[in-house]
């Protein structure tokens, strides 16, 4: 992911990124949903499809949280021998990673990304993100 920053008055503001993927891997990260709207305390789902020309077992898949302040994505779970679903075609894996979040308050918002270590290199997912909505209460 590249982002673009603007510094005005001690706050940066980042864009929402440039995905650029490496094709010489034979790898593809994709993430269903872009936005996702939940109220605090909900969990919420993130699902990554993984397309590539390696087994599951070859592949390490990790998710990463980029939030304002940080300037920088935090690592937050890694897929160690976890359960996942995989379709195997003639040359080709899809595996599907879940991850489930708990939203407990704002700082478990931002912008989730699935990606995909192999050979030294990383692929990003597109990222989903994950914002507080509107709670309402009964009266």
């Amino acid at each position: 992911m590249y982002f673009c920053g603007a510094s005005r008055v001690n706050v940066i503001e980042f864009s929402n990124g440039m995905f650029l993927s490496v094709r010489d891997l034979g790898i593809s990260v994709w993430q269903r949903g872009v936005s996702d709207s939940v109220p605090a305390g909900a969990s919420v789902t993130l699902q990554c499809s993984v397309l590539s020309e390696s087994r599951a077992e070859e592949l390490q898949v990790l998710w990463f949280r980029a939030a304002p302040p940080q300037s920088h994505p935090q690592i937050i779970y890694t897929h160690h021998n976890s359960s996942h679903q995989c379709d195997s075609g003639s040359s080709t894996h899809t595996c599907v990673y879940n991850f489930t979040k708990n939203i407990l308050s704002l700082n478990d918002t931002g912008t989730y990304y699935c990606a995909v270590a192999l050979c030294g290199k990383i692929v990003f997912g597109n990222g989903t993100r994950i914002q507080l909505g509107k709670t309402f209460v009964d009266l």
